[in-house]
């Protein structure tokens, strides 16, 4: 027998989240599956330790269950990557890379990847409407001290964005800018 159950990963807390996780009154050796592409390593060793206490256990899902469900879900829209110019930016993208690199190096760190759309959007200058009322674009980035490394959809990419990232390679930024 499966039995769904809904609750949301926000409300658990450290603090409180045992005590939640217990009231959901599953019986023991349940088995509660998890997307490991929604939740941190940190929450599900969390949750790992909670649930076994009463012998249940995680298990990943293989597959997205709201994509099996959402049969008639609308295909993703493909909003052009729009370059923000450094007038309206206030610093370019080789200035930024130059200082966020410093501070790898002051945290002793090889580098850093850029999950949130709103930084990614910052870092790179970039701007797009992937998000209503936000202007971000679907993206994530990957900086290391000697390499940038910014992830888009290829077809979000116009020939104006290719050059301008071509022409932050050629001044040494070396962003791999449509991976």
């Amino acid at each position: 027998m499966i039995s769904v159950l809904k609750f949301d990963a926000c409300e658990l807390n450290a603090t409180s989240e045992n005590k939640k996780l217990h009231n959901y009154n599953l019986p023991n050796n349940a088995a509660v599956g998890i997307d490991p592409w929604c939740i941190s390593v940190d929450t599900a060793q969390r949750w790992e330790r909670a649930f076994t206490k009463k012998r249940q256990k995680l298990v990943q899902t293989s597959t997205n269950l709201v994509d099996e469900v959402w049969k008639n879900r609308p295909p993703a829209e493909t909003n052009p990557v729009i370059i923000q110019p450094v007038e309206f930016a206030g610093r370019s993208v080789a200035d930024k890379l130059e200082d966020l690199r410093e501070r790898l190096m002051q945290e002793k760190a090889q580098g850093i990847i850029i999950t949130a759309l709103d930084e990614v959007a910052w870092l790179y200058n970039v701007r797009g409407t992937d998000v209503s009322y936000c202007p971000v674009v679907h993206a994530f980035a990957i900086v290391t001290s000697k390499s940038a490394f910014f992830y888009v959809d290829k077809k979000k990419v116009s020939s104006e964005v290719s050059c301008c990232c071509c022409y932050c390679f050629f001044l040494g930024i070396s962003p791999s800018l449509i991976c």
